[in-house]
């Protein structure tokens, strides 16, 4: 691919030049097909009409008596899914005659609270199918987000899976606007799925009397289909500028922000990621969630390039069923997910023993050699003698993974995709650019960057002296990444100021520090907000850092903390329970010991500190980077109970700090105490 293209004359001072994808120079994109109006319902009528008989949406078989899953997908049919789309969406417009305000075709929202699952897309184009917009609600949302969000978009209407209306029925007097929940399981009659077959028929009548107390009207899908058949209505479909989605932000620090949406900025992106990195016909399994953007980006491109959608079955235990049952060739994946899929497999090549470990270490040495510098990920010798059986884990057929959230070691990529024989595809995107502005081209090899700018995006760097970060930077320009192309928001839902803030001249400034490479990709190298800078005047990356001390095998998760009055940094480590239990074990010299009691061992601590400076070492990492004290923290962080993760998986640090604060003092105290 040629390099990136620059625009001439538009380095500006404080700024740097323009940098745009090298086959689009003018920044804009042709339209997605000969459709005058470019809208996500456009996009669902296009997918459906090319092949009508074809697969559109998968389901694990389930059965309701058994309360198994089966080993195989059932599908709704394109034509079929056209159908119901227009029988659910007459549907809902008399549910909104009925029950609100809202007059045919005006913009109203609907919310979507459940896992990812046919039903979740079926409501999407429905609710577009009437010009109405849906506000996404993470699976895993506490009860405090939930009810922010509820009222602050003002939801009348929302759609559910069964497990979350009980918990929606206990927030009606916070959350008054709320009148009538839509369960996607039946209320009444056999349930079609593992969520459903733990709510019995009791627990289902005892709801409905909740709802009838509360004044709320419970309802299932099938209930509005069958209103929809006696009363079908004209569609009232949405124009490119209409609003599609509201998105809450991950809320790392405070209350989440709503994102709005229009569609022809999600079909913006949609159609220049397709121009990237086409995928003929991808067959994709989805199990990001879908309220985020970045996993409904990679739907809407299986719509876009004609494939079809599996959805996993909503039980982590069940996934790599769910995957050898659906064998997909697509899918988005975070690094997290990555990562311990990495740890699992590296560890069990380096621990075979004899000829199959002599041959599995053998293999991964000699693929890596021949396939270095090129975008192969194949190997006619030793994918047949070794790693077909590792790509048969996920099914046999993948091609290719998209990676979002945060960035990936390089060395982590090169060997997942030796041994899964697929492409690991980065980019980077965030809410508010409706995901993709940069992403990697598929037939390339990989590398430590994001790719070039999408086609369709436009990309500068904007100074930041403060930090020592400067456009004028020799050999590579860097500063705050500065997006911008018809994919950027329409702005935060009432919130003005926020918005004037954060798109500036029709420029998104994201926050991120990025830098130009001399191949003209961008890398993301710092967060602008997360920066601290400690007592001795240096600026520290925790984001980075944690990366970095989590790829040591016993770590699994971390938080990185610095006082700006102090001039070192001291960490809460969460260890790996499979590599950290044996491994401390030694330490203590206690075969019995479990994880709770070795994480509060003065000598396994001293012991993984030790390990952890070393690594940061062999890191090339500064000597103010490395880490002076540790906690080992036997609690993972997660979203439910210690609330330590956002929704998205990323670590709310201001949380973090908060939580950690007394033992971040003890670790400093600790730290004084031997110096002294």
């Amino acid at each position: 691919m040629a390099k990136p293209f620059i625009v001439p004359d538009s380095q500006e001072p404080g700024f740097s030049y323009v940098v745009r994808h090298p086959d689009y120079p003018s920044g804009v994109l042709p339209d997605i097909s000969e459709c005058e109006r470019q809208t996500l319902y456009d996009l669902f009528l296009r997918w459906v009409h090319e092949d009508p008989s074809g697969n559109c949406m998968g389901t694990r078989a389930f059965d309701p008596d058994a309360k198994k899953l089966g080993d195989h997908y059932t599908w709704i049919s394109k034509a079929d899914a056209e159908i119901f789309v227009n029988i659910y969406g007459s549907g809902l417009d008399s549910i909104f005659g009925k029950y609100t305000d809202k007059s045919p075709g005006q913009q109203a929202p609907v919310a979507i609270y459940a896992a990812n699952r046919a039903e979740w897309h079926l409501t999407e184009f429905a609710i577009y199918r009437g010009n109405r917009y849906f506000v996404s609600l993470y699976d895993t949302l506490g009860t405090d987000s939930v009810k922010y969000v509820l009222n602050h978009s003002e939801i009348e209407v929302l759609v559910c899976s069964i497990d979350k209306v009980e918990r929606l029925l206990n927030l009606k007097e916070q959350a008054p606007l709320l009148k009538v929940i839509i369960s996607m399981d039946r209320l009444d009659g056999p349930a079609k799925n593992v969520i459903a077959s733990e709510v019995s028929q009791d627990i289902v009548s005892k709801l409905k009397d909740r709802a009838n107390s509360l004044g709320i009207v419970l309802t299932d899908i099938d209930a509005v289909v069958a209103i929809g058949k006696e009363n079908p209505t004209t569609a009232h479909p949405p124009m490119p500028e209409d609003t599609c989605s509201i998105t809450y932000t991950s809320g790392t620090s405070g209350n989440p922000k709503g994102v709005v949406t229009a569609h022809q900025q999600f079909t913006n992106t949609a159609n220049g990621v397709a121009r990237a990195d086409p995928v003929d016909r991808p067959e994709t399994f989805s199990i990001l969630p879908l309220a985020h953007c970045f996993e409904r980006l990679v739907t809407y491109f299986t719509l876009y390039q004609y494939g079809a959608i599996g959805y996993y079955s909503g039980k982590v235990p069940n996934l790599l069923d769910d995957l050898q049952a659906r064998k997909p060739t697509f899918m988005g994946v975070v690094p997290r997910i990555l990562n311990r899929v990495y740890d699992k497999i590296s560890t069990g090549i380096n621990s075979a023993t004899g000829i199959k470990g002599f041959l599995a270490r053998l293999a991964l040495s000699q693929k890596l050699r021949a396939n270095e510098g090129t975008s192969s990920r194949t190997h006619f010798l030793w994918d047949m003698l070794v790693f077909n059986k590792v790509k048969a884990v996920l099914g046999g057929r993948l091609y290719a993974m998209v990676v979002g959230s945060a960035p990936m070691d390089i060395h982590v990529i090169k060997f997942l995709q030796t041994v899964l024989c697929a492409r690991i595809v980065q980019g980077f995107g965030m809410t508010e650019s409706n995901t993709c502005g940069m992403i990697e081209l598929i037939d390339v090899p990989p590398s430590t960057s994001c790719g070039p700018p999408r086609p369709g995006m436009s990309v500068r760097l904007r100074d930041c002296p403060e930090m020592n970060y400067l456009s004028t930077d020799q050999p590579c320009p860097r500063g705050e990444l500065l997006l911008k192309g018809k994919s950027i928001m329409s702005g935060y839902y009432k919130d003005d100021a926020m918005t004037s803030a954060t798109i500036k001249d029709g420029w998104l400034y994201t926050g991120d520090i990025a830098q130009i490479n001399l191949d003209g990709t961008i890398s993301i190298i710092d967060r602008l907000k997360n920066i601290f800078k400690l007592s001795q005047g240096e600026y520290i990356a925790p984001d980075y850092l944690q990366v970095v001390y989590e790829r040591h095998p016993l770590i699994s998760q971390s938080y990185i903390h610095g006082d700006s009055d102090k001039s070192s940094l001291v960490a809460i480590v969460v260890p790996d329970p499979d590599a950290f239990v044996p491994w401390a074990r030694e330490i203590a010299e206690d075969s019995s010991a479990e994880l709770e009691a070795l994480s509060s061992n003065p000598q396994v601590n001293e012991a993984l500190l030790s390990k952890l400076s070393e690594h940061g070492r062999a890191q090339k990492l500064q000597g103010f980077e490395i880490i002076r004290a540790i906690h080992i923290e036997p609690e993972a962080f997660d979203i439910d109970k210690n609330q330590l993760l956002s929704n998205t998986l990323k670590l709310k640090r201001h949380f973090a700090a908060t939580h950690y604060r007394e033992v971040i003092d003890r670790l400093y105290t600790q730290l004084a105490s031997k110096t002294n």
